[in-house]
């Protein structure tokens, strides 16, 4: 079951403690991936405080082929050797497992994960195939902290895997920022972008930028209860970080690049460099899914669809927000849906300038960037 705020209950001051230490939720969807054991090992040893870390894992393995591993699994049972990681924080760990013929997609593992979530006070989502930065816990924290916005969702395509080295710590200090992005039929896809050092003058802030990654993403936990994954997106691969990106927007969150990567991602293959499946292999059974779901996005910025040919299931709960308007969005980072078109918006975020010309309209109370005194037209003119 999904996590309900208790009655009477401010959304914005949900949280937990453990120690005096506010808690993180950490979700993790993982599709025959035997490197989700060393994701979910390398959250708690490399937290500095894991006794507040709390994961929700999202198994899709086939169960009657040998190449799929357990997620949780140790090396000695846990009465023989209590003190492995896994057995250690084993109450800490929340297991929803899903027979991998009948996945439908990384969104489909990914709402389940946020199923887990039970109130704690930040959450992060990574990949299964990812290693944490040294004591990323409390950096992650911090980060956040000093952009000194309660909706801010610090978000990238992670770093890769050889820019830390075997005991947690960065090799430099930089974070790749998301501004790059094409159209991919009909829905808008991002692209990976280079390393950048985030300037002194920033004073350890992450800065804003237009986009939104799946592999990591860092806010306070109301983002999950506000924002969480559609529940009906079957079969889709390019759209689920845009459709999140305009709903958390829409909700009132902001998007920040971290100032410096505390998750890494491992872009190769797995153990002996062979790729894990993917849920793609699964797709023939469901020709029509990922169209019914690329319709469903359709629907949900405003444009026109055939009735019948979208799955209508919850399409309220899932929708945009009403803190800010999409137009406002889509004409600010010059994305146009029909006609397939977004505009260069790398010059812009790489070089600060929408860091810069938005952070003045931080809301003094901290609660997000008031776009209503933001001009439609400050980055692309038409």
């Amino acid at each position: 079951p999904e996590f309900h705020v208790p009655e009477g209950v401010d959304v914005d001051k949900i949280g937990t403690l453990v120690d005096g230490k506010p808690t993180i939720f950490v979700s993790v969807a993982s599709y025959r991936d035997h490197r989700c054991t060393g994701t979910v090992e390398s959250l708690f040893e490399r937290a500095l405080h894991p006794q507040r870390v709390f994961v929700g894992v999202v198994e899709q393995n086939s169960y009657t082929s040998s190449y799929d591993k357990p997620c949780i699994r140790v090396k000695r049972s846990c009465a023989e050797m209590p003190y492995q990681t896994l057995c250690k924080y084993a109450n800490q760990i929340r297991v929803h497992m899903v027979q991998a013929e009948g996945s439908l997609g990384p969104t489909f593992g990914r709402h389940r994960a946020d199923r887990l979530y039970r109130g704690e006070t930040y959450a992060m989502q990574v990949d299964a195939h990812s290693t944490m930065l040294k004591h990323w816990d409390d950096e992650g924290i911090s980060q956040h902290t000093k952009t000194g916005n309660d909706m801010a969702v610090l978000t990238n395509y992670p770093s890769d895997v050889t820019a830390i080295n075997a005991n947690g710590l960065a090799k430099w200090q930089t974070t790749p920022m998301m501004c790059a992005s094409h159209f991919e039929g009909e829905m808008l896809r991002f692209d990976s972008n280079p390393e950048t050092r985030i300037p002194a003058r920033f004073l350890g802030s992450p800065v804003l930028q237009p986009f939104w990654g799946a592999g990591a993403s860092f806010s306070k936990g109301h983002r999950l209860v506000r924002v969480p994954y559609d529940c009906c997106l079957s079969m889709l691969f390019t759209g689920e970080e845009i459709s999140m990106a305009m709903r958390m927007w829409t909700n009132g969150y902001d998007l920040y690049t971290f100032h410096h990567s505390i998750i890494y991602h491992q872009y190769g293959g797995g153990p002996g460099g062979k790729r894990p499946p993917m849920f793609w292999e699964n797709s023939g059974s469901h020709s029509n899914d990922a169209q019914r779901s690329v319709n469903r996005i359709k629907k949900l910025i405003g444009m026109d669809v055939a009735p019948g040919s979208y799955s209508e299931e919850n399409f309220e709960k899932y929708g945009l927000g009403s803190r800010r308007p999409l137009s406002k969005y889509l004409r600010l980072f010059d994305i146009d849906f029909p006609a397939r078109r977004v505009g260069d918006n790398c010059p812009l975020v790489t070089s600060f300038q929408v860091h810069e010309k938005l952070i003045v309209h931080l809301r003094k109370d901290g609660q997000g960037l008031d776009y209503s005194r933001v001009p439609e037209d400050l980055f692309h003119k038409r």
